[in-house]
């Protein structure tokens, strides 16, 4: 109490001496107006305000999430908002992880990248669906909201962008795109995927640009990142990329897949990127959290995390970040068949293992596959999710997709 009046007491002197020294500039300003040209507003600047303070709420002591991607129909009109709150109330869900950029695009007002289409549907200029869960969900419900950014994915598709304004990074920035081994900057299946190059400071920035102006314009609870990662230990061969390693590391060869070296330069690429973010946010809207969806790619490690897939594939060190500060929360994504009695050893074998891992003072949500279980299997995933301790809840993929 005594901190918070004495720093009552000094935003109100700092105030008082700002309006002093505004006071007495006023009349210089007002002589010199008539000669200076006006000054140029941003397309951003245009935008909706800077979101007021966010009240201050209580975070729920368990986490029941759940991710509602933009591929097909679920939050693109106010009607269609309200069925997802109403269904969020009904089954006692209090986080909703909204995706607001997928593919490079934006659904809510940015004046950064281009406005997207949800499930091909295109949004009416006039609605923001963003800021309509925000005041809905959030304010009203009291429902916490976390805005979901697909990272290091950029475009998905053999089509060549729309035309926006602005224009798309697939378009603007090709030197942007992260490369494989051989050379391309598309995956060879029918989606071909392209992806931002986590090691260019340039794309890192960009990054944070657009976390920060989410976080700064909406009271959303958090940013909540995802595809943080490299798809496959096959990528990270740009030129550019290359010649930074070489340089930080001191070597001139062109390394190898599984080069121990290259394989942690990578996984601290995507950690930069991570910190960077952080810093954005906490500059934007230091109340407004970092969490991120996180992989766990085949059998626990007998070792330490660095001997995973998700460590030597993805380049994904969660367990570090959450050690060092930059998440307040990570959603692995444990996505497995209950009815497979496989995958329901490694569902149990994984969770054994998350429940070991030190990770600071971050939460740990468990992410679960309700596309894949039907209701008694889903349930029995949320049994044993719920009698641990170690965790603070779980999140279900997806919304739009849910088998129960």
């Amino acid at each position: 109490m005594n901190r918070t009046i004495r720093l009552g007491t000094a935003l109100l002197a700092g105030i008082c001496l700002f309006s002093c020294v505004e006071n007495r500039d006023a009349r210089k300003r007002e002589a010199r107006r008539g000669s200076e040209e006006p000054r140029v507003t941003s397309n951003a600047e245009r935008l909706a305000p800077i979101a007021p303070p966010r009240p201050v709420g209580i975070r729920p002591a368990l986490t029941r999430a759940v991710w509602v991607d933009a591929w097909g129909t679920g939050f693109e009109t106010p009607d269609r908002c309200d069925e997802l709150i109403a269904w969020c109330e009904e089954r006692g869900v209090n986080t909703i992880i909204v995706q607001v950029r997928r593919t490079g695009d934006a659904f809510y007002e940015s004046g950064i990248e281009p406005r997207g289409r949800i499930g091909g549907l295109a949004i009416t200029d006039d609605f923001d669906p963003l800021r309509y869960l925000v005041e809905r969900a959030h304010d009203a419900k009291g429902l916490r909201v976390e805005a979901w950014i697909v990272a290091n994915r950029l475009w998905q598709s053999d089509a060549t962008p729309p035309a926006t304004q602005p224009a798309h990074l697939v378009e603007t920035r090709p030197e942007w795109l992260m490369m494989n081994r051989a050379g391309e900057t598309a995956s060879d299946d029918e989606k071909a995927v392209r992806y931002l190059d986590p090691a260019l400071p340039a794309v890192r920035a960009h990054l944070a640009r657009v976390a920060a102006d989410i976080a700064r314009r909406y009271r959303v609870d958090a940013v909540h990142l995802d595809y943080i990662r490299y798809p496959d230990r096959d990528w990270g061969y740009g030129k550019a990329s290359i010649e930074r390693f070489r340089r930080e590391r001191r070597r001139e060869d062109f390394p190898a897949i599984d080069d121990a070296d290259f394989i942690a330069w990578r996984a601290k690429q995507v950690e930069l990127t991570v910190a960077e973010i952080r810093r954005a946010l906490r500059l934007a809207s230091p109340d407004c959290e970092l969490t991120a969806a996180v992989v766990l790619w085949g059998d626990p490690p007998r070792g330490g995390f660095e001997e995973s897939a998700s460590y030597r594939a993805a380049f994904q060190d969660w367990p570090r970040w959450c050690r060092e500060g930059l998440v307040d929360a990570v959603y692995p994504m444990h996505y497995r068949r209950d009815d497979d009695a496989k995958q329901k050893q490694a569902f149990r074998a994984w969770l054994e293992h998350l429940a070991a891992l030190p990770l600071g003072d971050a939460r740990l949500v468990i992410g679960l596959g309700a596309y894949l279980n039907d209701r008694a299997g889903l349930a029995a995933q949320i049994d044993e999710v719920g009698n641990r301790r170690d965790f603070a809840g779980y999140a279900l993929f997806s919304y739009r997709n849910p088998r129960r």
